[in-house]
């Protein structure tokens, strides 16, 4: 009677070639999940913001959720700042002009007239942009609420479509237009054609 002996597997420090590569594997693994949350730790930041870093999110992705328009902080100063490069103007002294002159110009009170300094109205770039904005995943956006003045608002809410890394197409009040957008962690800047920036920070 015939033996039929099987071929003896190779192994090395008693385990298979196929048992090395899996402890391979898990051991790579375990070595790339210890520098995530090491990279986490050491810059004090969130896993999405590594992960964005890294480019696995897409704009289209990180862009969905509540925004409200971003608030400056107020700015504090030094006391002797305060004193020294906020101290008030010295009044530039006024040259009366003698009574006659008046007279002549048909002033015949004879008061004092100074004319007043052209008012200057400096419109911010936020000036008819939502105040509170909040983007889903379908593909639609929602802006402010119905009130009084929610006709001067160019976002009123419909569709919107990231278009690549940095430009986004809305429905306005106008109709569709296009900006260029940028995310940084929790700010979202906007972008329109006149280089305007409107910047709105993720509502917590």
């Amino acid at each position: 009677m015939v033996r039929i002996t099987q071929p003896k597997r190779r192994s090395i420090f008693g385990m298979t070639s196929f048992q090395i590569g899996i402890r391979i594997l898990l051991l790579l693994s375990l070595s790339a999940i210890l520098c995530f949350f090491s990279y986490i730790i050491i810059n004090n930041t969130s896993p999405m913001e590594v992960i964005s870093f890294i480019g696995i999110t897409d704009p289209s992705r990180a862009i969905i959720g509540k925004w409200e328009i971003y608030k400056k902080p107020t700015p504090t100063f030094n006391l002797e700042l305060t004193q020294t490069h906020l101290a008030e103007p010295t009044p530039t002294p006024v040259t009366p002009i003698p009574l006659e002159t008046y007279l002549a110009q048909g002033n015949p009170w004879g008061y004092s007239y100074i004319a007043s300094t052209p008012i200057v109205i400096n419109i911010n770039c936020a000036f008819g942009y939502s105040t509170n904005i909040e983007f889903f995943s379908d593909g639609t956006y929602a802006g402010p609420a119905l009130v009084f003045w929610s006709s001067l608002f160019l976002w009123q809410g419909g569709q919107y479509e990231i278009l690549d890394d940095n430009r986004i197409k809305m429905q306005t009040q106008n109709g569709f237009a296009v900006y260029n957008f940028i995310i940084n962690k929790d700010t979202l800047t906007f972008i329109d054609d006149n280089d305007c920036e409107i910047r709105y920070q993720r509502s917590k």
